[in-house]
Formats: structure tokens, C-alpha cells, sequence
């Protein structure tokens, strides 16, 4: 069933071809677009966006124009409209297309989707629909920008931070496995702020230990409360790998799990950053202590920055994270694919439990689950939500999904 689009409502379409113009215009008007333009090629796609009285939603672009190319013209709409969201279509090699829109999305632009030509109308349908749900629940503070640090200590103090919770769903039954809890600002002047705006200047002031602490808190208090209430759940925590260079810490981890009434087997420790550090028999003690007590260890967006196969070799871990930049495009990306399966079955081989994050359309949760993948969470299911709009969500889903329930 279609997904009716609330939050987009203007397209441009770019292509020096006049019959993919309108093939392409007619795709995006059955989706839903009711406000369509088209141009032949980049000049004329950035002089239709800088006069528009509408700012423009999505542009389906494609690259190998006469006059500016598409490449010429993304690097243009980065720096002039970096808002608007794009979907790459082209008869170009796919390796091309993907790294033209690696390269777009370095620069800032929001790209959606990448196609080699012809077009495919429900994989267009998958992206836009998933664009759209992410804006369903916008979290981000109009103003940008890392805030202050005096702010964070104080919000910290009037315990502001609080975790959101992103559903996790068991892909061979489809119930709900729990939640990842990721955290939140509650500000009371800016409203609701994502960890953009607050993680990085924590960690520089040496404040992140405390906010992890209330977040996990907060986490096993919302499990204990939903174990209560009859939800069979688990909850899922974000820790730097840092955190464990203090020997109390897994200690102190046990005894919020029983001061909450939680099993540890309910409670996922998602490790982020590298364990290159001076303690490394330290931190390793700490994780393998807790994961003899039943704690469930992961290792967060596998296959980038620092979590990689070494980490696998050195910590217990009992579930493998496949960062979405791999989720993300593996439907029509070889590469990416490869990288997406190859992840999935080293999980499977390790005896590890795998989770595919950022699944956001129909074909990628269909991929994942085809390639035996576990676990999936994304905005194809749901944003983050609070405490009580999580409770809800499950239930929705039960009532959505009786055989799951």
C-alpha cells in the first residue's frame, strides 16, 4: 500500500533527454509530488531552484548532460541549497553513480538514492516514501550548531538528557526485539535536541561519562517499566569503549540492572570507538565480566571507522551492527551489497546475532532478510521515540501485526 506523502510536495526533475523528463515527471506525480519542474540541464535546474517560491523537496538528477553536467551542478546545490534531498538516476557504470553521490553527500547534500536508468518507479517510490517518514517526527532545533558548554553542564544537572528509543524488529517472526536508546536534549527553550548538537563538546569537556550514566539509568528504568506493563522487550545502550578504562564501571552497570529488577540478558551494550587504548586487558576485563554475568555485547556500525574485525578478535561480543552506509544502496550497488552480505554471514559464522541499521524502504528490509540478517531497525519501521510513544508504537504494531505478537 502507498504510502501518502505528508511532507514533500515539490520536485525537479534533470535530464538533458526530453522523453526521461517526462517519464520521470510522471513517476514523481504518481508518488505524490503535486508541484513538478523540469530542466534540461544543471544551470537551468539551479536557476528553477533559486527562483522557486517554493523551496524544492527532491531533485531526481542525472549526470552526463550537455552544457553543466550533473556533477558540476551537485557541487553547485552543496553549497547553495545543501537542503535539498536528491536521488541520482543515470546510465552511467553504477560504480560512478555511487561515487558521485558519495561525493555529494560529503559535501552536504541529502542523497536519497542512487539508480542506473531505466527507472525503477517503486524503488523511486521506496526512497521518497522513506524521506518522508523521516520527517514525520523532526527532532532537530532550528538553530545549528554545537551549544555551549556551560548549557550542556547545566542541563546535565537539571537531568534535561533523556534516551529516545528507536524500535528494533526480529526479522524471522516480526515482533519486536526492544529498542536502541539514543539520546536526547529536552531543552527547555530549543525543544527536543539530537547528539549533534551536544555529544562532541561532552567528550571534549570530559562530561560524557555522566551522560552515559543517565542514559543508561533512564534505559533500565524504561525496560523495567515496560516489563511491568506486560512488553516482551529488551533495550539496547550506547557506551564508549573509554568508559571502561575505571575497573568499577561493570560493577556499577550490574547494580543499576538490579537496582532497575531488569535480567541482564534484557540489557545490549552497543561499544563505539576504537580499543587502541593504554588499559586494553582493563577495558576487555570489564566487557568479558559483564557479558559473563549476561549482559549482550555489540559492536556498533561495523565495517567503519574503528569497529572492524580486529574488535571482533578481542571482545565477546554476541551481536554484529551492519552500518546503514552499507544497508543503504546494496539493493543496486554490487559493492555494497557484497560488503552487506559478507558482513552478515561473518556474523552468522562467529555465532553472533546481526542487526541491519537505517532500513528505511521495502527492498533494503527484504534484502536483509533474504541474506538471513536478524535484526533490523530504521524509519521504515520508526524514528526514535520517548518513553511513552515507544510504549504505544508497540502496541500499534502488535494490534498491526497479531501473527507477531
Amino acid at each position: 500500500m502507498a504510502h501518502p506523502l505528508t511532507h514533500l510536495r515539490s520536485a525537479l526533475v534533470v535530464d538533458d533527454d526530453a522523453l526521461q523528463r517526462t517519464i520521470s515527471a510522471a513517476a514523481l506525480r504518481a508518488i505524490g509530488f503535486a508541484e513538478l519542474h523540469e530542466a534540461g540541464d544543471g544551470a537551468q535546474a539551479l536557476q528553477i531552484v533559486a527562483q522557486s517560491q517554493r523551496s524544492v523537496d527532491l531533485a531526481l538528477c542525472d549526470l552526463d548532460m550537455a552544457g553543466m553536467d550533473g556533477i558540476q551542478m551537485l557541487s553547485r546545490l552543496a553549497r547553495e541549497h545543501p537542503g535539498i534531498a536528491v536521488v541520482l538516476l543515470s546510465s552511467q557504470d553504477q560504480a560512478l553513480i555511487a561515487a558521485v553521490g558519495t561525493m555529494a553527500a560529503a559535501s552536504g547534500l541529502n542523497i536519497i538514492g542512487t539508480m542506473q536508468k531505466p527507472l525503477d518507479r517503486e524503488r523511486l517510490r521506496g526512497f521518497v516514501e522513506a524521506l518522508d517518514r523521516r520527517m514525520e517526527r523532526p527532532l532537530r532545533a532550528t538553530q545549528p550548531g554545537a551549544m555551549p558548554l556551560e548549557e550542556i553542564r547545566r542541563g546535565l544537572q537539571e537531568h534535561e538528557f533523556e534516551p529516545f528509543y528507536q524500535p528494533k524488529i526480529n526479522l524471522h517472526d516480526g515482533r519486536v526485539w526492544g529498542a536502541e536508546a539514543l539520546a536526547r536534549w529536552r531543552h527547555p527553550e530549543l525543544g527536543i535536541l539530537t547528539p549533534a548538537r551536544f555529544i562532541a563538546r561532552a567528550e571534549e569537556a570530559a562530561l560524557i561519562d555522566e551522560l552515559t550514566w543517565q542514559m543508561l539509568d533512564q534505559s533500565l528504568a524504561s525496560l523495567a517499566g515496560w516489563l511491568k506493563a506486560g512488553l516482551d522487550v529488551s533495550v539496547s545502550a550506547n557506551l564508549n569503549v573509554n568508559f571502561f578504562q575505571d575497573d568499577s564501571v561493570a560493577d556499577r552497570v550490574l547494580a543499576l540492572a538490579q537496582h532497575h529488577q531488569v535480567a541482564p540478558s534484557r540489557v545490549t551494550l552497543e561499544l563505539t570507538e576504537s580499543m587502541a587504548a593504554s588499559d586494553l586487558p582493563g577495558m576487555i576485563a570489564g566487557l568479558s565480566r559483564l557479558r559473563m554475568r549476561g549482559f549482550g555485547l555489540a559492536i556498533d556500525d561495523f565495517g567503519t571507522g574503528y569497529a572492524s574485525l580486529q574488535q571482533l578478535s578481542r571482545v565477546p561480543f554476541s551481536e554484529l551492527k551492519v552500518d546503514r552506509s552499507f544497508v543503504a544502496g546494496a539493493c543496486d550497488q554490487a559493492h555494497l551489497r557484497a560488503i552487506l552480505e559478507s558482513s552478515i554471514e561473518l556474523g552468522q559464522r562467529l555465532g553472533l546475532s546481526t542487526t541491519a541499521e537505517g532500513v528505511e524502504t521495502v527492498a533494503e528490509l527484504e534484502l536483509v532478510r533474504s541474506l538471513g540478517c536478524q535484526i533490523a531497525q530504521g524509519y521504515y519501521f520508526s524514528g526514535a521515540l520517548s518513553q511513552d510513544d515507544f510504549s504505544r508504537w508497540v502496541e500499534q504494531w502488535q494490534h498491526a501485526h497479531p501473527d507477531a505478537a
